[in-house]
């Protein structure tokens, strides 16, 4: 008799596991939304120059795939900059794109910007850059309140197909992608 209960509450956890585990779904990025919001690969290199004749040169470290929280697929392209002399939390950036029941959302960020920005909802502009013309381009202006250190960037220019192609920093000088 005892044996019996045992093998029916066994059972019984089993089928109440099953049942639970069956309601999640996994949400996992499609094709077109990787080629729609991903412009990098692993090691691509950006290379800006400034409108007053510098170099600046940041790096795609990794191109990561996985699933967070069991259920909800992402994809990561973390940017950093090459020969950087500041330390901290924002001298990384980077692109990112996360699945979930609530949908596609998407953020991003250059180094030494304040946060990661989320794309998916901001209107799409057109802009000229390098005598190139963009239709997909949004524009992230910062914070005036987080612009507190001279090597901050203002204002990012990112297009959905190229990824980062202009940034001012909070002097006002203009960095175009030149790759």
């Amino acid at each position: 008799m005892r044996s019996n209960f045992k093998l029916l509450f066994l059972i019984a956890a089993t089928v109440a596991v099953l049942a639970v585990s069956c309601k999640n779904e996994y949400y996992k990025l499609t094709a077109e939304e990787e080629a729609e919001w991903m412009p990098y690969k692993q090691k691509d290199q950006l290379i800006f120059a400034s409108s007053q004749g510098d170099v600046d040169t940041f790096k795609v470290l990794s191109l990561s795939k996985a699933y967070r929280d069991g259920y909800n697929e992402f994809l990561d392209a973390p940017v950093i900059k090459l020969k950087d002399t500041v330390d901290g939390n924002e001298t990384q950036g980077g692109v990112y794109l996360y699945k979930t029941s609530a949908g596609l959302s998407v953020t991003a960020r250059l180094p030494h910007y304040y946060l990661f920005e989320e794309l998916t909802n901001k209107p799409l502009q057109f802009a000229d850059v390098n005598g190139l013309s963009y239709s997909d381009v949004i524009v992230l202006a910062s914070n005036p309140l987080y612009l507190d250190n001279d090597t901050y960037i203002d204002t990012i220019y990112y297009s959905k197909s190229f990824g980062f192609i202009k940034y001012v920093d909070i002097n006002g000088v203009e960095w175009s992608v030149m790759n």
